[in-house]
């Protein structure tokens, strides 16, 4: 999976969807570090997040359209604001989540991209306590004609394993924990929108580590090729599928992006 990033404005995450009907989750509440003394803020409908992911890419053959390739990928992002922040008439949170994203998956250049189900994670984090573990129950997507970036349709959906109690609920009142739900099935949902690689030769110490621990290599400086840096910006929402009490959460984790190379 790889981290995407919209340059000017905020964009629509696309979520997949759960069950048959389902609704988006208006005026729902999030309490950033639980019982740590800030209060919950009232969610309008999107969460926004930032970060940088780090992918190795493996390519079966030339540089080419239909050339068939797998991927590794380590990410850190932070959450801060909803709603597009106080700027955009929405909160600033009163503190800071942060997520580390590690997965594997395989794609076509020029056509698509798939995640490799239950072998990719995301962990959520508030400060240093792990507040929130999820395990991938599907991705896919598209890429731009024969390039090699994402045509922003990407969807992936984790299943929640664990959820700490006292951080998402389902209103400003704070009475229905979505921590609950966790039995029935809880899912969060992350689509893309537009990849952006960053300049060659950045690196980040954090995610380096994070992808040494996970995969046991090191990452390069940015080829835009078989090492690949990516920025990102997107938000997440969530989704109640009826007639079953799932949530699913639309984040702004990207798919793959990388340029081009020409082959001689």
């Amino acid at each position: 999976m790889k981290l995407t990033k919209t340059a000017a404005a905020l964009a629509t995450c696309g979520l997949l969807g759960v069950g048959n009907a389902h609704a988006f989750l208006l005026n729902w509440a999030l309490d950033v570090d639980g019982a740590g003394g800030n209060a919950a803020v009232e969610v309008l409908e999107l969460v926004d997040l930032v970060g940088t992911s780090f992918i190795k890419n493996s390519f079966n053959g030339p540089i080419a359209p239909g050339t068939t390739f797998s991927f590794e990928e380590a990410g850190l992002f932070g959450v801060s604001t909803a709603d597009g922040g106080a700027i955009a008439g929405g909160s600033d949170l009163p503190g800071t989540l942060r997520a580390e994203f590690v997965g594997t998956g395989s794609g076509t250049i020029g056509s698509n991209i798939s995640f490799n189900a239950y072998a990719d994670s995301l962990r959520l984090f508030s400060g240093a306590t792990e507040i929130a573990t999820f395990d991938m129950v599907t991705g896919s997507g598209d890429l731009q004609g024969t390039s090699l970036l994402p045509n922003g349709q990407v969807s992936i959906t984790f299943r929640a394993t664990n959820i700490a109690a006292g951080y998402f609920f389902r209103d400003i009142s704070l009475a229905d924990d979505l921590f609950d739900n966790v039995a029935d099935g809880l899912f969060f949902g992350f689509a893309t929108v537009n990849a952006s690689a960053r300049a060659n030769g950045f690196s980040s110490a954090p995610v380096s580590a994070l992808y040494s621990s996970e995969f046991g290599g090191a990452t390069g400086l940015n080829d835009q090729l078989g090492n690949l840096w990516i920025g990102n910006n997107g938000q997440f929402r969530i989704d109640v599928p009826e007639p079953a009490s799932l949530a699913l959460l639309g984040l702004g984790l990207a798919g793959l992006g990388f340029s081009r190379r020409k082959v001689s």
